[in-house]
């Protein structure tokens, strides 16, 4: 992360932010970027659809379980060609963007209760 950021100054690593500083960043944020290769949850993915930001995430089935419900776009795993042309799309293309806005913010997500009543019930 360190090179890659002097390698291009509009890249900004924030290795611990706080709660204050990450709601910043999401507020400013147009996309939120998840190039995961291998994935157990994708909660990333989830908190920038509860932000309303859309997400440009790797074409993983965890991943979709999420993703395919609106508010994403994904990409194939190390697949620079299809990520560059996402991400150009995501923050060229206002109509596409602020689709994928409307959409982060009209969905249903799942919370921390829910789950952990699906999994007591399943447990019992």
């Amino acid at each position: 992360m360190k090179e890659l950021q002097r390698r291009e100054r509009r890249f900004h690593f924030h290795a611990a932010a706080g709660d204050r500083e990450l709601g910043r960043l999401y507020a400013e944020a147009r996309a939120v970027v998840f190039p995961t290769i291998a994935e157990g949850c994708g909660l990333p993915l989830l908190e920038a659809l509860w932000r309303g930001v859309p997400c440009v995430c790797s074409d993983l089935p965890v991943l979709r379980e999420n993703a395919d419900g609106g508010g994403c776009v994904v990409a194939g795993v190390n697949d620079a060609a299809d990520w560059q042309a996402k991400l150009r799309t995501v923050l060229t293309d206002r109509d596409t963007s602020v689709r994928l806005q409307r959409e982060a913010m009209a969905r249903t997500l799942p919370r921390w209760a829910n789950t952990a009543q699906t999994l007591r019930r399943a447990l019992v």
